[in-house]
């Protein structure tokens, strides 16, 4: 029996204080704000074994063996605070500019706990000049912004190292003793104190336009987006040894530009019946710049283990996508002995020895120098596909009857692929789990065309690959 009890609190506190003054042709708005959260999360558990009965009478931790008896919890909690301000101007609704600034704080960052974060923009309603006479065009403004923003999501206490006992991992006979272990501590969470606010910059061009009195509108946004320090778990040796082989880190800059579109129309036909739909898409073009000491950004050993033959499936390099796929490129299967005896590099040495009929054959694709070298290894894996979506969209369609309204929404991706996870898992042909039922469609000497390599396969043969990165719009 195990009983387990959480309590969660969460608080926000927010005052802001308005001025508005409006002289002429001019209007002033000004803001100023203070806004505060915390919150906290703390939960414990017990159990025990070997209870006399199943009696709903003895579903009490008191009934269970007291020499089974388990408990743990534990607790986290962060906080944050931020003053902000902004001020608008707005000249005969022409000519429109707004300042902000906004000062944040964060318990979840050691010693950077502080970012100033501006933003400043322009916009001029064209279609209220006194030249402007476009009677189809009831709207039509152009908008310049810039600013900044931060991001200090990351796990509470990342800035600090933790420590457990544990007897599977911790307490040893120091003195060498068979009959007792002295207590001790392994390392749980790597910290680094120096963690400071992942931050943003942005610079978009927009511009807003407005048909038949407002009921069809339009707006075109290009944007440019620099992300700097990123906030990323990077990977540690293993040789570091303790239970978690990765710590936050600021790890380098990132890059995101692209375009973006939103279509509506609304109307109201009747005092009974009104509609609106609204179509949008986003042309993203994504890209990591730099990176502070390290090749790639990719997964550490200990989360590896036991998943895609111990192989992480996706790395984030300079120049490339974040999350690409870095894979083995599958070159069909051996069909007999004789093709894994040709298959050879230019010392006559078999380039994958430990293959067999209807296993996959993998390309060589690079070495050392960056050209084949006539071996299979980890230099012959190379970025094939990609998560992020070139474009993605959506479709709003929303119907009112009277009181009723029926709300219909669609969303979509172009040109992104999954590495399918599933497919790994189930068809494999290892275990006593169930399989697809594809997989009864593998190789075999007389099924030469199947897609499916042949079953019994090991770790020595088998590699992350294309064979699993799928189209995935």
């Amino acid at each position: 029996l195990s009983n387990r009890n959480a309590w969660n609190f969460n608080w926000v506190f927010t005052n802001t204080l308005n001025y508005t003054k409006t002289f002429g042709d001019h209007t002033i708005n000004a803001l100023l704000g203070l806004e505060s959260l915390r919150n906290r999360y703390e939960y414990f558990t017990a159990s025990r074994d070997g209870f006399p009965s199943d009696d709903p009478n003895f579903h009490f931790l008191d009934a269970g063996d007291v020499g089974t008896q388990k408990n743990s919890g534990s607790a986290t909690e962060y906080s944050m605070v931020s003053y902000f301000g902004k001020i608008d101007y707005n000249y005969h609704d022409r000519y429109l500019v707004a300042f902000t600034l906004r000062r944040d704080g964060s318990s979840r960052l050691g010693n950077n706990k502080w970012g100033n974060f501006p933003a400043a923009s322009v916009g001029w309603r064209i279609s209220n000049e006194p030249f402007f006479d476009v009677e189809a065009i009831n709207n039509l403004k152009l908008r310049v912004g810039w600013g900044q923003n931060g991001n200090s999501d990351v796990p509470s206490y990342a800035t600090i190292d933790s420590y457990k006992s544990s007897s599977s991992t911790s307490n040893y006979p120091i003195d060498g003793s068979q009959s007792s272990v002295d207590l001790g501590f392994v390392q749980t969470r790597n910290g680094n104190a120096n963690l400071k606010w992942e931050t943003t910059t942005q610079t978009n061009v927009g511009l807003d336009l407005g048909f038949l009195s407002g009921d069809l509108n339009l707006t075109l946004d290009f944007f440019n987006k620099d992300t700097k320090d990123l906030l990323w778990r990077r990977a540690l040796p293993a040789s570091i040894g303790g239970t978690n082989m990765t710590v936050w880190d600021n790890v380098g800059k990132m890059n995101n530009k692209g375009f973006e579109m939103e279509v509506n129309y609304q109307k109201q036909i009747n005092q009974d019946f009104g509609f609106s739909v609204a179509y949008n898409f986003s042309i993203i073009k994504n890209k990591m710049t730099e990176l502070n000491g390290v090749d790639y950004i990719g997964l550490s050993s200990s989360e590896l283990h036991g998943r895609n033959f111990d192989q992480e499936t996706s790395r984030s390099a300079v120049g490339q996508p974040i999350g690409s796929f870095f894979v083995y490129e599958a070159d069909g299967l051996f069909q007999n002995d004789a093709e894994i005896q040709n298959y050879k590099n230019d010392k006559g040495e078999l380039l994958q020895p430990n293959a067999k009929p209807g296993d996959i054959r993998y390309k060589d694709i690079s070495g050392p120098d960056g050209v084949p070298d006539g071996v299979i290894n980890d230099l012959d894996r190379t970025i094939i596909g990609c998560a992020q979506p070139k474009l993605f969209g959506g479709f709003n369609n929303t119907f009112s009857y009277k009181n009723f309204d029926l709300n219909v929404n669609t969303i979509f991706t172009i040109g992104n692929d999954v590495y399918n996870g599933t497919r790994v898992t189930m068809e494999n042909m290892q275990g006593s789990t169930n399989m697809f039922a594809s997989t009864m469609n593998y190789w075999t000497p007389d099924n030469q065309n199947a897609p499916l390599p042949r079953p019994l396969r090991s770790k020595a043969v088998m590699r992350v690959s294309n064979q699993y990165v799928e189209n995935g719009s």
